[in-house]
């Protein structure tokens, strides 16, 4: 059993033992108690400590977080237009090795961004400007408690997670990722008053990006915005689908349903 199975198995546990114990000596009220003492658990461990794992996978990953290191300006674009997406702290984390964009909400107007080095040390300032808005667009509708709980699940069934795929494109479904991918795509169009031809251009640069295409580690797809959707009648039972393929985000941008 994974250490994250365990983790699950045990917090499954003394929530139930919780609210048993809190409804038999103490009632209804005991009841109440126990479960606002489960929820504030719930609170910390999604929030407070996935936050710590997050932290600690990129420390893993060799990646770590210089304060007020910002050696291609990254960061000051993003202070400069990160109110327009009602966001008051955004940290930029540059990763020297290759790696996916990937986002962290903390709270309501607060989060990570993680980005690799060698794609913006690559990019003039129009291309900075644009990867900025996508950037902060999808941060600002990236969804927290669904993706966290559908991430640590699919980790804590490795190795057998990949039986599951279909249920877990289906909650995607159900928890309208794809549709928020959508969403922060027109935004950041929209704040960036970009021509669509040259915004939709730069996205096929960043899912192009070599660096991009490696593969990726567990719970990876979770939390990039970038999509990796495979064609094919049975892609929905092989693969993790969480974010609409390329060719459909690029309609929507231009206009047409899908």
């Amino acid at each position: 059993m994974s250490t994250l199975t365990q983790v699950w198995v045990l917090t499954l546990f003394l929530s139930s033992s919780l609210l048993v114990i809190g409804f038999k000596f103490y009632g209804r009220t005991g009841l109440l108690i126990a479960f606002l003492v489960c929820a504030l658990y719930a609170y910390l461990f999604f929030h407070r400590g996935m936050r710590a794992l997050f932290l600690s996978y990129l420390e893993r990953s060799g990646i770590s977080p210089n304060v007020g290191s910002d050696p291609v300006g990254l960061q000051s674009s993003i202070n400069e237009i990160k109110e327009l997406y009602n966001l008051t702290h955004v940290k930029v984390i540059y990763a020297d090795r290759p790696m996916v964009p990937l986002l962290w909400r903390d709270f309501l107007d607060q989060g990570y961004i993680v980005v690799n080095l060698q794609l913006a040390q690559g990019l003039d300032a129009n291309e900075r400007k644009i990867l900025s808005h996508w950037l902060l667009a999808h941060l600002s509708m990236h969804s927290t408690l669904s993706r966290r709980f559908m991430a640590l699940l699919y980790l804590s069934l490795k190795p057998v997670s990949r039986i599951f795929v279909f249920i877990f494109n289906t909650l995607a479904g159900i928890f309208r990722l794809r549709e928020e991918i959508y969403k922060a795509d027109l935004l950041a169009l929209k704040n960036s008053k970009t021509p669509i031809i040259e915004y939709s251009l730069f996205l096929r640069k960043l899912h192009n990006f070599k660096l991009h295409r490696q593969k990726l580690s567990r719970g990876e797809r979770f939390f990039t915005p970038l999509s990796f959707g495979r064609k094919g009648a049975w892609a929905p039972i092989l693969h993790l689908i969480l974010a609409p393929s390329f060719d459909k985000r690029t309609k929507r941008i231009l206009g047409y349903s899908t």
